[in-house]
């Protein structure tokens, strides 16, 4: 965009010339030769800097310049309007007639030369040319609110989104005035925004009266990138006056701190910005100066002007590795990590949600600094990590997470090896007090994870020393397991990290990892549930143990046999015994613990006896349950290990021991409990389909293998089950029949259902199913069942997909199964009320 220039006719420079020649001291008598002559010029003008770089003499009187500019306040009916007639003025609308606002911009910007040009100026004067330059710019809601004693005022406006074009000279001019060297005494009230009523004045440099409204404007214009690029550049210079030369601790500008941190926040946006090279060299040189010379009222900026630099070498470090933009930004990250190391200035930053990019950054930064301070006694690095250490345990609860994944990724990129026993101890204590200080949290919002990868990639890179930190990195361990859900990658990195530093000499050497034995004593202790151990951290341990791969290559379960298989009796423990609460970890827990006995059952033939032992009904609380052969059954299935399959299913005989157990009480008629009998139904027929599945499995590609195993299943499993439908046809009016009889008929058919879809050589006794059928029509409704059974072709469904549905029915059953025991107490409430009213009356 181009701006006209600020002219002067030649005529009026000769008269002017007299004038300085005749050294007359009354120039200001010209004004109305001097505007009439200007509006009224000839075909050509000159720019009057030509003529006349500096102001060494007033123009023109304050007063002439304010009357002036007054001028568009009257009308033709003020008696003003005469006055004015008297200088050559016309008494029309100057808002109206755009000759008038050049006339008017042109005497605002004189007025800002001679301001600038230290020409002596008053409070009074000086804020009726403030208020004339913030029309000028074209701020809204301008208002000038009067004080209670003298004649000055608070100039009050509105926030300019646009500035007008024909203003971009004033606005340029703005950065000379802010440069002004002599003072103006004027009281703080004047100032916009200002609430301070103390009328004494106050001497201050003539540009920080003008400084709200350059502020204000810098903040609230809608895109810098708009304006003129020498209009931008005379802004972010102005700005960087305004910091270095005035003030903002005086009782004038006092109140406009926060405005000054807005202007630079809208400076630091200005880097990541597609703008010129220079604009954003400047806007640099602008946080700079901020954070050097205002650091204490900068408050939380530096946060954010450290990772927005940071953001900015990241993304163009690869091509700009030499540019002296990003070298600057790059002195800037180190000037202000080195001024702020011991003060918290990144320990709050990481309370941030930081990218990976922001700690390579800080890596180049930090090498940097030790080459050029290779006798420091402490580097950049280990100063940075001591402060976040030593301030974490006092991290809100909201921040804490943030904290503990960013100190991993700095330990991780940055700093993780050449410390020294010293600070390895100390880690080792506060990583202790970071830990009791998380486990404070509630388990579904906290993640302690990094804390135990970080002292995972200490103690790998730092093995010398790694004993200082070991026993604490166990106490860790130990805090961390007992109340939060810890993750598998955690646990394996730890297991891989510490097991390098031990060397076995035979294969029965004892555990001596610190680590190693830790985990098997929490995962023993946490399956008899003698210590408190969350169900998704057992699940952790259980999969670390079984799959991570030790330095010897192979996983622990191989390198330490005789301490695993110590492991399964508190396994069958847990998954006989272990109350479900919230079902989904229950149940990957406890499918973890099967898969814990099925791998010791490859290394020892004689676990499944163990098993048979369970299953024999020596007393009911030693009776391996039918869940817990269907959660082994389910394990088993989600491998491809036909080793687990073919001991499992040998057990087929054990496994119809307890079913028969759990469902004798109902077919035989003894039950009367309706909530029981739910659960068992359920369970016994979630354990039918299993095992033919499992039958499925272990035959092979063999069909008549598959068909005699399959029958074998169906022939022992089957007869209990419809020993139901015996029953209710016996009393198909009795309470058991009313609160089970719709289950046990949707799950007789589901299960002719399931055998067609198997296409097992089940399904060609028609005849028997239609039978079977048949009878549960006379006990209910089942033309529906009739025809799903008699579709052609049953639906075509994946092994896995049964699988997981089965998984599915595990699951439902026993929520069913908590939502009955939390109904059942209330119920027996009520009852044993109708008994007592019975009773009384």
């Amino acid at each position: 965009m181009v701006v006209d220039p600020v002219v002067i006719d030649p005529r009026l420079m000769v008269a002017l010339d007299h004038y300085m020649t005749a050294e007359s001291e009354d120039v200001s008598c010209l004004v109305g030769k001097f505007l009439y002559l200007f509006l009224t010029g000839s075909s050509y003008m000159e720019t009057y800097e030509t003529r006349h770089r500096r102001l060494n003499f007033q123009v023109l009187s304050w007063d002439a310049i304010i009357e002036a500019l007054a001028e568009h306040d009257y009308d033709e009916s003020d008696p003003a309007a005469a006055h004015l007639s008297l200088y050559g003025f016309p008494s029309t609308n100057s808002t109206n007639d755009p000759e008038l606002v050049k006339l008017r911009v042109s005497v605002v910007f004189l007025a800002l030369q001679m301001i600038a040009d230290g020409i002596q100026i008053d409070s009074f004067a000086l804020l009726k040319i403030k208020t004339h330059l913030v029309n000028v710019i074209g701020f809204p809601d301008v208002l000038l609110v009067p004080s209670q004693v003298g004649r000055l005022f608070q100039i009050q406006f509105g926030e300019v989104s646009e500035i007008n074009d024909i203003a971009f000279p004033c606005v340029n001019q703005l950065l000379s005035v802010m440069d002004a060297s002599h003072t103006v005494d004027i009281p703080s009230y004047v100032m916009a925004g200002s609430n301070d009523l103390d009328e004494r004045p106050v001497s201050i440099l003539v540009g920080s009266a003008f400084i709200d409204v350059f502020l204000v404007m810098f903040c609230s214009v809608k895109d810098l990138n708009t304006l003129p690029i020498l209009t931008c550049k005379n802004m972010l210079e102005t700005l960087c006056i305004v910091i270095y030369k005035h003030d903002f601790e005086s009782r004038v500008l006092k109140h406009l701190q926060q405005a000054l941190r807005r202007a630079v926040m809208r400076a630091l946006d200005c880097l990541a910005q597609d703008i010129s090279y220079d604009l954003r060299q400047l806007a640099l040189y602008v946080v700079n100066a901020f954070v050097k010379r205002w650091h204490s009222i900068m408050g939380s900026f530096i946060y954010t002007a450290v990772e927005a630099i940071a953001k900015l070498v990241a993304s163009h470090s690869q091509h700009h590795s030499q540019d002296a933009l990003f070298a600057q930004a790059k002195a800037f990250l180190d000037a202000s990590f080195i001024k702020y190391a011991q003060n918290g200035l990144f320990a709050n930053l990481l309370k941030r949600q930081l990218h990976r990019d922001f700690f390579l950054v800080l890596k180049q930064v930090t090498d940097n600094n030790v080459k050029d301070n290779p006798t420091a006694p402490q580097s950049l690095c280990e100063l940075l990590l001591r402060d976040v250490l030593i301030r974490v345990t006092d991290v809100d609860h909201v921040s804490f997470q943030n904290v503990l994944n960013n100190t991993r990724a700095y330990v991780e990129v940055v700093y993780h090896e050449g410390f020294n026993s010293e600070l390895m101890q100390f880690i080792g204590q506060q990583f202790i007090q970071i830990s009791r200080r998380a486990a404070e949290w509630n388990p579904e919002n906290m993640n302690p994870d990094p804390l135990l990868i970080t002292c995972a990639i200490i103690v790998h890179h730092n093995k010398a020393l790694s004993r200082d930190i070991l026993s604490s990195t166990d106490t860790v361990l130990r805090v961390l397991s007992s109340r939060l859900n810890v993750g598998t990658e955690a646990l394996s990195r730890l297991l891989q990290a510490t097991s390098s530093l031990h060397r076995r000499t035979t294969k029965e050497t004892s555990v001596t990892n610190v680590v190693l034995n830790s985990l098997l004593e929490i995962l023993s202790d946490g399956l008899r549930s003698k210590v408190r151990v969350l169900p998704s951290t057992l699940n952790s341990i259980i999969e670390a143990l079984m799959t991570t791969e030790t330095p010897g290559g192979f996983p622990p379960v191989i390198s330490h046999l005789s301490s695993f298989l110590d492991l399964v009796e508190p396994a069958v423990h847990f998954i006989q015994n272990h109350p479900w609460q919230d079902v989904e970890k229950d149940f990957a827990a406890s499918l973890a613990a099967a898969r814990l006995i099925l791998q010791a059952s490859t290394q020892d033939p004689n676990i499944m006896d163990r098993l048979s032992d369970y299953g024999i009904e020596k007393a009911a609380h030693i009776n391996l349950k039918v869940r817990s052969w269907s959660i082994l059954a389910i394990a088993a299935l989600l491998e491809q290990k036909e080793n687990w399959h073919t001991a499992l299913f040998a057990q087929l005989s054990t496994f119809s021991y307890a079913y028969h157990g759990s469902i004798r009480t109902y077919s035989q008629g003894i039950a009367t409990s309706s909530e029981s009998a739910v659960i068992d139904l359920n369970y016994a027929y979630i354990a039918i389909k299993l095992w033919i599945l499992l039958a499925y499995k272990v035959s092979g590609t063999g069909d008549i293998v598959k068909d005699s195993q399959t029958l074998a299943v169906w022939n022992e499993l089957w007869p209990p089950f419809e020993g139901f439908l015996d029953q209710f046809e016996l009393d198909s009016s009795g309470a058991l029949y009313l609160a089970v009889g719709t289950l046990v008929m949707s799950s007789v058919a589901e299960l002719l259902i399931f055998m067609r879809t198997l296409h097992t050589p089940i399904v060609l006794d028609v005849s028997a199913h239609i039978t079977t059928l048949n009878r549960l029509r006379q006990l209910g409704p089942g033309d529906t069942l009739n025809q799903k059974y008699m579709l052609e072709p049953p639906p075509e469904m994946q092994f896995e997909t049964l699988v997981n549905q089965a998984a599915k029915d595990v699951v439902a059953a026993e929520k069913l199964r908590i939502s009955e025991a939390r109904v059942a107490p209330d119920r027996k409430t009520l009852e044993r009320y109708r008994r007592d009213m019975r009773a009384t009356t």
